[in-house]
């Protein structure tokens, strides 16, 4: 994929991410609720001020761009993870999704700096989720009703 429908893919991962927060925290009763709400709120902005660092990328010369890539987020790389990314959240497998998910955050961590609170929020989030037998028909509905252009399975 060329740069703007790479950098918009990972764009769409990350405003999905931050509807899964708001969906998985809705769900946890007192005390946990207003801690994991509070915990979002702060991190809220980090992940919205990295989309927009991310949407502000036209160049392939960019360092963020060079950070992005040398990771493993783009091209072929970026495809393969989207497809699978994609099957868990429109399968509704909660845990494999997260599980996922914590892969391909850990590798935009490594590219750029403060993706980290995002990550270990979302850590902290699975921890105390657990484990699913059956699909999460919460999750199915919030990556239908994402927009999305290439957050989805290849066939």
């Amino acid at each position: 994929m060329p740069l703007n429908e790479d950098r918009d893919a990972i764009i769409e991962v990350l405003q999905f991410t931050g509807k899964l927060f708001d969906l998985l925290i809705s769900r946890f009763d007192e005390p946990d609720l207003s801690l994991f709400q509070n915990a979002w709120n702060e991190t809220r902005p980090v992940l919205d001020q990295h989309i927009s660092l991310l949407g502000s990328v036209t160049s392939e010369s960019n360092p963020v761009w060079a950070a992005i890539q040398k990771v493993g987020l783009t091209g072929n790389n970026l495809k393969m993870k989207l497809h699978y990314l994609a099957k868990a959240a429109s399968g509704g497998w909660r845990k494999k999704l997260l599980d996922l998910l914590n892969k391909f955050l850990g590798s935009l961590a490594g590219g750029l700096p403060g993706v980290e609170p995002i990550k270990e929020l979302k850590e902290w989030l699975e921890e105390q989720i657990g484990e699913d037998s059956d699909p999460d028909s919460g999750i199915i509905s919030t990556y239908n009703s994402q927009p999305r252009s290439y957050f989805q399975e290849k066939v």
